[in-house]
């Protein structure tokens, strides 16, 4: 199946995991809506 083709766990120091839930929540935000976070939080962004 495709889940045996699956890359797994990247240890990626441009995409890190986070311990927790509410960061990684953030990071999927971040990235899906940068302009959104360009307005309300330009210190978060690079």
């Amino acid at each position: 199946p495709d889940s045996l083709e699956a890359p797994g766990i990247t240890l990626d120091p441009e995409n890190p995991i986070f311990g927790t839930y509410g960061e990684n929540v953030l990071k999927s935000r971040l990235r899906a809506h940068p302009d959104v976070a360009a307005i309300h939080h330009p210190d978060l962004l690079r």
